[in-house]
């Protein structure tokens, strides 16, 4: 796996399943293409609390945020993203409830549409022995 699986098209709450569950890395038909990730995120609703259903939702619903935001040309690493988002979204940050882990996920799901490379997730902290 990916360092968040983001470029294999997996869903953040199944990466977590692997990385804090103990379950097995996941299988290919749990791997979306890219195409199919961006028809979802770009399902996502526009206004966050009726999209903030699920982990999966809320942390799609972000990456949806930053896909159209590097889209519109605004580059950055994920918490300069983050800071975009709330800028065009309002700051209502009481309202986010993202952890370090779905921002870290959306970032890399926006880059992975866009054919970017990926990059580390803040969140997750690599050891090396």
């Amino acid at each position: 796996m990916s360092i968040d699986g983001a470029n294999l098209g997996i869903k953040p709450h199944r990466v977590l399943e692997t990385m804090l569950g103990g379950k097995p890395s996941p299988k290919e038909d749990e791997m979306m293409s890219r195409e199919d990730m961006l028809k979802q995120i770009l399902a996502m609703p526009d206004d966050y609390k009726t999209a903030a259903t699920s982990y999966d939702n809320s942390s799609m619903w972000l990456a949806k945020q930053f896909y159209l935001l590097r889209k519109e040309g605004k580059e950055g690493d994920q918490s300069e993203m983050y800071d975009f988002m709330k800028d065009k979204n309002g700051d209502k940050e009481k309202d986010y409830d993202f952890t370090g882990f779905m921002v870290g996920w959306a970032n890399n799901v926006s880059r992975w549409l866009l054919d970017r490379p990926e990059v580390g997730n803040d969140a997750i902290l690599e050891l090396k022995i």
